[in-house]
């Protein structure tokens, strides 16, 4: 009977301490907003701007490296659309349009909430 006892106690701590354990989050994280800008000229003064902030957050922690991987990602999908803006100049330029240009920007902000944070 004791040892019945023993083990439902353990595992009831166990299954406490699961419970009880803090979520992954960054807190009071500092961060970094890196800049990419690619600009495409084209004949007959057509253009093309493509303009990116990617802010990563410093850090080590399983949050920091989640919350960054999927920054990256939007990325990469906005970087596949810059190819048509690419495109976009290119044909214009080649169909006889003159001095204009593409521009696509994506700005970054970080904030914080009133726990301080991200």
């Amino acid at each position: 009977m004791k040892k019945i006892v023993m083990a439902g106690a353990l595992a009831a701590a166990v299954t406490v301490g699961l419970v009880a354990a803090p979520k992954a989050e960054a807190s009071s994280a500092k961060y970094t907003i890196i800049h990419y800008l690619t600009v495409k000229k084209y004949k007959h003064g057509m253009k093309a701007n493509f303009s990116y902030q990617l802010p990563q957050l410093k850090g080590s922690s399983a949050a920091v490296k989640k919350i960054n991987k999927d920054i990256k990602k939007s990325l990469v999908a906005e970087k596949k659309n810059a190819k048509q803006l690419f495109n976009y100049a290119k044909d214009g330029a080649n169909n006889g349009f003159k001095n204009l240009s593409y521009y696509d920007a994506t700005t970054a902000k970080i904030t914080y909430n009133k726990n301080n944070i991200v």
